[in-house]
């Protein structure tokens, strides 16, 4: 079973990611589309505002309510789509809609598409840099254009297939604010000393193991080299 990262900032506790984390992450991810980095990122920013880590200390809870496709008051059963629910028989809740979304709750890690199942596995152990810094939220653009307009300081970070956003809260953030550590390799044994935090608030710490293995190998032809001039 793969070791999982740990999601750092300097006001909230550490917290680390779990199996069921990962699973629905990547079920979202597949269904919400466009890149995957983008946001499994803006999630994980999300997750360190304090507020959001209130209402939702799992931080599986925060993706399922901020993902439509996997988000249960949009299913079947839900509040929303529901005989009698808020949008029962209009275009949100039609039947491909409502079987979209039956198959991304149900979706098994291993039938992810390759490349969002790369994506998320690289995320959920710290190894994936981050192309959104500051980012805790995405939408459709028209209702991004929307929100921008209605939330005083919100501020666009990245336009893609949805738009990414950052608020006041997440601009206040210094460079690494978040930041994935890695559960093992050189991150965790060899110390800070060893450790480079990503350009642009990224936030992703690398373990220097190359460096180290480098390292390990010069000094053993070094000694070899010794020994045989004796």
């Amino acid at each position: 079973m793969p070791a999982y990262a740990t999601i750092v900032t300097p006001t909230l506790p550490p917290y680390r990611i779990t199996s069921d984390d990962r699973l629905w992450a990547a079920r979202a991810a597949q269904f919400e589309g466009h890149d995957a980095a983008d946001t499994l990122w803006t999630w994980t920013q999300r997750h360190a505002l304090p507020n959001y880590r209130r209402r939702y200390p799992q931080l599986k809870d925060l993706i399922r309510a901020h993902s439509q496709p996997v988000n249960p008051i949009w299913q079947r059963t839900g509040t929303k789509c529901r005989p009698g629910g808020q949008y029962a028989g209009t275009d949100h809740c039609t039947e491909g809609r409502l079987r979209r979304r039956d198959a991304a709750a149900a979706l098994p890690f291993d039938a992810v598409r390759p490349d969002v199942q790369h994506a998320v596995a690289a995320w959920a152990e710290g190894r994936l840099p981050n192309p959104v810094p500051k980012s805790v939220d995405f939408a459709a653009p028209g209702v991004a254009q929307s929100f921008l307009r209605r939330v005083p300081g919100s501020q666009l970070v990245k336009q893609a297939g949805n738009w990414f956003i950052s608020t006041t809260e997440s601009q206040g953030w210094q460079p690494g604010h978040v930041s994935m550590r890695p559960a093992t390799g050189a991150a965790r044994i060899m110390g800070p000393l060893f450790d480079a935090r990503a350009k642009a608030g990224g936030g992703v710490l690398v373990p220097a193991l190359v460096l180290t293995g480098a390292v390990a190998i010069t000094g053993s032809l070094f000694y070899i080299a010794w020994k045989r001039r004796r």
